[in-house]
């Protein structure tokens, strides 16, 4: 593996995922990364292509879940920095790989390094997978009631892993194969899933740990207006934090004066933020877009 191509995605890829919903994460990057690897090792490829495409497959979801694969895949394509370690050739295999690691896309991988991060990306641990449902469900649908959110589950759980759902494993001697078994089993058994779906649950909504948690969604919960409106009163926050420093009053005055009108300009900030969400963001930047055409006068005639 090349140290400065690990530190390069340590330091600028990775944190990215620390703005995506609980089931992607960095720690789910880096799953697929350790898995990405070994598989690599096994089969003899060139392991800091595998290592990149495991890292970048889920960036795309700064843009939303419907097309993050092929955002993933053109993110590679734009990373200058990459060039430093790969050909053009590489960097095109590397994106085509990202973009065929979905689950659900029509057809098979187009090469090996599809294949490697489609199946580190299917790594099946029962538990992790109700886990990552469930925090999943929550994140993207908190008007939920605790029955809607385990029949979303099960749905879920059989459309991807059932026996006729759509999730391919691609290598056949492939560990994943007695563990997708193992799954099937249990869903069958639907005491022991409402068992490991309330554990889950309750962690997730009553946890004490988990108190940003629970006001992130409520946040999650309101209109974009509400949030379009949050994220716009920062402005005036922002504006007083440094316009009150021409006030005639003591220094000590302002410094107070400044910690909390900056942090109400924060919180506005990042309360708007987070309530828009990923992709309300994208809207409102898709607005101010079309705004900013310009308009051009037709020639006199």
């Amino acid at each position: 593996m090349t140290v400065e191509l690990q530190r390069y995605v340590e330091e600028e890829i990775l944190p990215r995922y620390d703005a995506f919903d609980a089931a992607h994460q960095r720690n789910h990057a880096e799953m697929v990364i350790r898995q990405s690897l070994v598989l690599a090792e096994q089969l003899g490829v060139d392991v800091n292509m595998a290592y990149v495409v495991a890292a970048y497959h889920d960036t795309g979801l700064c843009e939303g879940r419907e097309t993050h694969h092929l955002v993933s895949g053109r993110i590679i394509r734009e990373d200058r920095r990459l060039r430093e370690w790969f050909t053009e050739e590489q960097i095109e295999e590397m994106a085509r790989a990202a973009e065929d690691h979905r689950a659900s896309s029509a057809g098979p991988p187009r090469s090996i390094y599809g294949r490697i991060v489609a199946e580190a990306d299917r790594f099946i641990d029962p538990e992790t997978i109700v886990q990552r449902t469930v925090q999943y469900g929550l994140e993207h649908y908190p008007e939920m009631t605790r029955e809607e959110h385990y029949r979303r589950m099960m749905q879920h759980l059989h459309e991807k892993y059932g026996r006729e759902g759509y999730l391919h494993l691609w290598f056949e001697d492939s560990p994943n194969a007695a563990r997708l078994e193992q799954l099937r089993v249990m869903m069958e058994d639907e005491p022991a899933m409402q068992k490991l779906f309330s554990k889950y649950y309750e962690t997730a909504v009553n946890g004490g740990s988990n108190m940003w948690g629970k006001v992130k969604r409520w946040l999650q919960s309101l209109s974009f207006r509400t949030g379009v409106i949050v994220l716009v009163c920062c402005i005036p926050f922002y504006i007083l934090s440094f316009a009150q420093m021409l006030l005639p009053i003591s220094a000590a005055a302002k410094g107070v004066l400044w910690t909390i009108l900056f942090g109400l300009a924060k919180t506005c900030q990042y309360g708007g933020l987070t309530i828009l969400g990923v992709e309300g963001f994208n809207r409102l930047k898709k607005y101010f877009k079309k705004e900013k055409t310009v308009f051009v006068k037709p020639k006199e005639t």
